[in-house]
């Protein structure tokens, strides 16, 4: 029974994660010793580890506290009271937001 190129690059590849995964060799030496595409393999190892990337700056309140704020800043808006963001830093510092 002969496999087709497809099955075989696709047993590598899954034998290269492995051995990435085990840590018994670097994704780089694993895409040479198997002779599977090194970015391929990077993508199917970093998906498979759950690595998920936290996008744009970190949080600096909690999320209720994130609502009191939107909350107040409509309420002031419906009044009237448009406020810029530098207004809105000065208004979490001195509250302790």
């Amino acid at each position: 029974m002969s496999f087709g190129q497809g099955q075989l690059t696709q047993e590598n590849m899954r034998i290269a994660a492995d051995k990435v995964l085990a840590k018994q060799v670097t994704i780089r030496k694993a895409a040479e010793i198997y002779n599977v595409p090194y970015t391929n393999l990077q993508r199917r190892v970093t998906f498979s580890r759950s690595v998920v990337k936290n996008r744009g700056g970190q949080q600096t309140m909690d999320r209720d506290t994130e609502i009191k704020l939107a909350n107040r800043l409509t309420y002031l808006a419906g009044r009237g009271f448009g406020i810029t963001p530098k207004a809105v830093r000065k208004y979490v510092k001195l509250s302790n937001l």
